[in-house]
């Protein structure tokens, strides 16, 4: 009987080895076998780069094919894209999370005509994908072919970063597999919460969409009825002075908690105070319901405010109060935050002082 080795070990056992060993590289380099079998855990997350900008280059620009140079992943090169997108077939199946790259280029649209079709041959392969992430640098439209290609393959989990929804809407499939949703809060992107019902949406407004024309938004009212599996809401958002309108209405969605996190958007700490007493005064006004039902929360200096509501059955079975209010008038605590704030900078230019000046004597 001749000797067994390792590699005469059926796949299934294999996994199971390898997945006790902490690094993987020296396994998948020891034979082609054994290199395909760490494929399992090497391309499981998949990152598919068709343009990265300048300054994410360095995170996510790794080169993996021989056609990745600096010009290649920073402009839209067909061959390089072709070379990727086969190299994403024979990694397919594999791959449960996809993480697409795409920049901005003068000249070049997002998703060019010509390679559509070909990247959805690529992508209608990798049947086994749960998860599907969008890292896109402008503000554009997802073709409709990928949310129904998203539909095809039961996808769990999308993030949609700051792509809105193709026009017309009508065009989208409803995605009844999704259960976690990730997009941004402005009126262009909300047709996709039409065709979903998840257990929790992230939604975000940040300073970065602004100021663009795609960012209009108006009041976000979600409705019971369409988002009856909704158990987790999470709203981050930069205030902006002069909303003149309520922006939340969450009445509907009791059985929801509801997490919302606002970034006062300041240049330097020191303005800090005055634009928080502004947010104070406006805050009330960009919610339907009365706010006493939410805890409010910020740390003196904080650029961050927290909002939050848990579920009304939590409310009920635990008797939950807020403990935080922050957003009621409190002269004494504002008066101390101003003059702590002074004190800071009135150090920091103190010890600008005599370092310059302490440099000046020794020269």
């Amino acid at each position: 009987m001749s000797p067994t080795s390792l590699i005469d070990l059926p796949d299934e056992t294999l996994l199971d080895i390898i997945d006790y060993q902490r690094d993987k590289k020296p396994v998948a380099l020891a034979c082609k076998r054994l290199n395909s079998i760490c494929s399992h855990w090497f391309f499981r997350t998949y990152h598919l780069r068709l343009r990265v900008n300048s300054w994410d280059y360095s995170k996510y620009a790794k080169p993996v094919l021989a056609l990745d140079t600096n010009e290649t992943l920073q402009k839209w090169d067909n061959d390089a894209v072709h070379a990727r997108l086969a190299h994403l077939r024979e990694k397919a199946p594999h791959v449960r999370e996809l993480v697409v790259y795409n920049a901005a280029e003068k000249g070049v649209d997002l998703f060019p005509e010509d390679i559509v079709p070909e990247l959805m041959r690529m992508l209608e392969a990798c049947t086994r994908i749960t998860a599907v992430r969008f890292n896109v640098d402008v503000l554009d439209r997802l073709p409709v072919c990928f949310w129904n290609w998203f539909a095809t393959i039961g996808v769990l989990k999308v993030d949609l970063g700051r792509l809105a929804a193709p026009q017309p809407s009508g065009q989208l499939k409803r995605l009844d597999s999704i259960t976690s949703y990730e997009g941004c809060l402005y009126d262009e992107a909300r047709p996709f919460l039409e065709f979903i019902n998840p257990t929790e949406i992230k939604l975000n407004y940040l300073e970065y969409d602004t100021p663009t024309p795609m960012t209009r938004i108006s009041l976000f009212k979600p409705l019971a009825a369409h988002f009856h599996r909704l158990t987790t809401l999470k709203i981050e958002l930069d205030y902006r002075r002069g909303w003149k309108h309520a922006l939340f209405d969450f009445a509907d969605i009791p059985q929801a908690s509801v997490n919302m996190t606002v970034y006062l958007c300041v240049e330097y700490k020191m303005h800090i105070p005055a634009i928080w007493l502004s947010f104070k005064k406006e805050l009330p006004t960009l919610f339907v319901e009365d706010l006493g039902g939410f805890d409010v929360r910020r740390e003196r200096g904080s650029k961050t405010v927290a909002i939050y509501r848990p579920p009304a059955q939590h409310i009920t079975s635990t008797g939950w109060v807020p403990k935080h209010a922050d957003h009621k008038e409190n002269a004494a605590e504002e008066k101390a935050e101003a003059e702590a704030m002074g004190r800071y900078y009135e150090a920091k230019m103190r010890r600008e002082f005599e370092r310059m000046h302490g440099s000046s004597r020794r020269r």
